[in-house]
């Protein structure tokens, strides 16, 4: 499921977190630069 964020004027961010259906949370670590495509799996 492709979920967007938006962020203004930012030039990157600093990381993604979210928090899976089972209850994991999890953190993707940046910068992660604007414009890209990030594919998510639970761990």
């Amino acid at each position: 499921m492709p979920l967007y964020f938006g962020l203004r004027v930012a030039d990157s961010v600093e990381r993604i977190g979210g928090r899976w259906p089972s209850g994991a949370e999890q953190t993707v670590p940046g910068p992660i630069e604007i414009d890209t495509l990030i594919e998510v799996t639970e761990e």
